[in-house]
């Protein structure tokens, strides 16, 4: 199976594709631009945004005097997440900019919507991908909404399984393919059954069970390691 997004294929035959993750990390129009340059500079294939439009601040801030802590080139620094999320606000005409401006550069634009009414403005900028959120996952009017839209999605998959699944089957209905964003889902993980490690002795290896970590080469290792030590046992999480 091959899957079409942007200019880039995804499929068993094509090399993985590198996205660069600037979410909210910028602080003007002209930051945003920079941050597709490096990332294209850099040698990614896609690049993704967290999509604020003005007024969205308001929208998702109930309490408006919550403040982070960060760290800077300069130090540490405190301020109002409402401030940080307001500078990141762009026009719809900046965000079309920014679309554009990631293609001439060869990248695929990955984007994640706040609200149902953001995935119409997306669809018209020319957007690659959407992305849902951990957060909605659950979500079903919003995934519905982006699946009519037609444009490839990518499911967070850190929530209950069982929520992912209503959205596999509203983008199935809608003769999607999906793209599963390769997250472990550690809520299933906690449901498995417990291993009894008192009194035994592991080899421990802990990633996703990707061709890219190789784990069938360990495991023909560890045969030859077993044949020495045959109390080790090897555990894959």
């Amino acid at each position: 199976m091959v899957i079409k997004i942007g200019n880039k294929k995804i499929s068993k035959n094509d090399p993985c594709i590198i996205s660069f993750e600037a979410g909210a990390t910028f602080g003007t129009f002209a930051g945003a631009k920079e941050l597709i340059k490096a990332a294209a500079d850099a040698g990614a294939d896609a690049i993704k945004f967290q999509t604020l439009l003005p007024g969205y601040a308001d929208r998702l801030m109930g309490k408006k005097d919550i403040k982070i802590d960060y760290t800077t080139k300069d130090g540490k620094k405190q301020e109002l997440v409402y401030d940080a999320l307001k500078r990141r606000e762009l026009s719809i005409e900046e965000w079309k900019e920014l679309v554009k401006y990631s293609k001439d550069n060869g990248l695929v634009f990955i984007t994640t919507p706040e609200f149902i009414d953001s995935v119409d403005f997306l669809e018209d900028i020319g957007v690659d991908v959407i992305k849902v959120s951990k957060g909605d996952i659950d979500n079903v009017l919003l995934i519905e909404k982006i699946a009519k839209s037609g444009l490839p999605i990518i499911l967070d998959g850190r929530e209950k399984f069982s929520d992912v699944e209503i959205g596999i089957k509203i983008c199935e209905e809608n003769k999607l393919r999906i793209l599963f964003d390769p997250i472990i889902i550690v809520n299933e993980i906690k449901k498995k059954k417990k291993i009894e490690i008192k009194n035994n002795k592991f080899i421990l290896a802990a990633g996703r069970l990707t061709k890219q970590k190789n784990f069938s080469f360990l495991i023909d290792c560890f045969k030859e390691i077993n044949v020495k030590f045959p109390q080790l046992k090897l555990l894959i999480l």
